[in-house]
């Protein structure tokens, strides 16, 4: 019998008479979600008239002790199920401990005694600088991975902006302690699929490190020491900063890329895609009039704020807008031009990949005029035309055993409501992936731009990934 199953058996007591405190529907789609239980036992289990809790206990550990022990691995995953909640925690450190002792490594690497290592809290202004005021438009799904209550972030949301919202999110994680006030833990908040900002996870791991260990998120972690270092991107694919688009160097000569650019702002606004309604054109021209510059840098520094921009789509939609001047001098910055030509479609400088945009026309500048975002360049459709190109590759390609998964990726990135989420949960299994993709729908009607983050989420689990590539080469075309 392998160790992890011994663990299991010899923790059951324990574990029998804890999960018999807690509210069992939220922990038994979390076991279907990681393929420990199957969404029929789970119905048959808590839906049974007669049933005492005890027994809905007794039945679902059944169902993960015969999955551990064909799949040793799936111990793991029970472990951070365990983990992610703060009434189990205690509970996830002694099955590992217990574990451990029975000479399990978890697959190979052993976790440090917690008496070994120090503590790595952050500070508040410097969380703010760091992760706040970078992404505080994901808020709410960091606030969901710290463990603030739900009920605190509905109340926030009604109340404040959204930097005001991170703000007090990290807070209420330092006061309440709901996961472990660590650098680690947030490091790997910004690493899940539901946040989507590795590269800033990477930054801040090499700053303040990651002690060696978690068990209340179960991270398999080596000591700061023996941790790659972060991979080094290309400049071309690293984030600019707001001093570097305020000054450069090129040859000698020092550029302005605000500058240079300030008197076309709006089109470069419209052509970033950041701005679909123009709500934050109108402000930004209302709080500068008549100042072209000031509107520039507004518009660029919240342009930096959005998830995965780079160099190479700022060169992008440079072109687009007639910026041909500009773009030259920041591909010499970055890196992008002599050792690149002849290289096939290119005139002189390699191919830059055109950021995820819906088609829209740019609006009229300040002089009047028009202009197209992506002349000469193919853009992908809108999000609504290729949901409706794609629909029935969703439909055959989303099983209904594989959805109570999805439906929590998806809704970690807020592209369901929590009434939505847990409707789908209870839906019949035969019609979920229906149900799910009706849904979807109905988003990416009102919101196009949903389509290409549901995208995101297959693309980043491994058993969708040959869906999403089917996907994006159909939508290409």
């Amino acid at each position: 019998m392998n160790p992890e199953t011994r663990a299991l058996q010899q923790k059951m007591a324990d574990i029998n008479s804890l999960l018999a405190t807690i509210e069992l529907n939220h922990f038994a789609h979390s076991l279907v979600a990681k393929e420990l239980l199957s969404y029929q036992s789970m119905s048959s289990t808590l839906n049974t008239l007669g049933y005492s809790k005890a027994h809905q206990v007794s039945q679902l550990m059944e169902s993960v002790v015969a999955q551990v022990r064909v799949t040793p691995k799936k111990f793991e995953d029970f472990v951070k199920i365990l983990s992610g909640d703060p009434a189990l925690q205690r509970l996830a450190e002694e099955l590992t401990k217990t574990y451990r002792n029975l000479g399990g490594t978890l697959f190979g690497i052993q976790w440090e005694d917690p008496a070994s290592s120090g503590t790595n809290e952050p500070d508040l202004p410097t969380l703010l600088n760091e992760v706040a005021a970078v992404i505080p438009g994901k808020w709410r799904v960091v606030g969901n991975l710290l463990k603030v209550p739900k009920g605190v972030l509905d109340g926030l949301e009604r109340q404040y902006s959204p930097m005001d919202c991170f703000e007090r999110v990290l807070t209420e994680w330092n006061s309440r302690r709901c996961s472990p006030y660590t650098w680690d833990t947030i490091i790997t908040v910004l690493q899940a699929s539901a946040v989507g900002e590795v590269a800033l996870a990477n930054e801040l791991a090499a700053k303040y490190g990651a002690s060696p260990w978690q068990p209340s998120l179960c991270i398999r972690q080596t000591k700061p020491s023996q941790m790659a270092a972060p991979c080094a991107l290309p400049r071309r694919d690293q984030r600019p900063t707001l001093a570097e688009l305020q000054s450069i160097t090129v040859d000698g000569e020092v550029v302005s890329i605000i500058r240079n650019v300030a008197d076309n702002w709006k089109n470069l606004c419209v052509a970033f895609n950041f701005d679909p309604n123009g709500r934050q054109l109108k402000i930004i021209e209302q709080r500068y009039p008549n100042q072209a510059e000031e509107c520039c840098r507004e518009m660029f520094q919240t342009w930096l704020k959005v998830q995965g921009v780079t160099w190479s789509s700022l060169i992008a939609v440079l072109e687009s807008c007639d910026e041909a001047v500009i773009a030259e001098k920041v591909k010499a910055y970055v890196g992008i031009g002599a050792q690149q030509k002849g290289m096939p479609g290119a005139s002189g400088d390699v191919q830059v990949e055109q950021p995820v945009v819906d088609s829209v026309p740019v609006r009229g500048g300040s002089n009047g005029s028009t202009g197209t975002p992506m002349a000469a360049q193919s853009v992908l459709p809108s999000g609504e035309k290729a949901f409706k190109m794609c629909y029935s590759e969703l439909f055959k390609g989303i099983t209904n055993d594989q959805a109570d998964g999805l439906i929590a990726d998806l809704y970690g990135k807020e592209l369901l409501t929590p009434s939505e989420r847990d409707q789908l949960y209870d839906a019949p299994t035969a019609q979920k992936n229906r149900q799910l993709l009706s849904t979807l729908e109905k988003h990416i009607t009102t919101e196009p731009k949903c389509f290409y983050t549901l995208l995101e989420v297959l693309e980043s689990d491994e058993a969708h990934v040959p869906l999403a590539k089917k996907l994006r080469d159909k939508i290409s075309k």
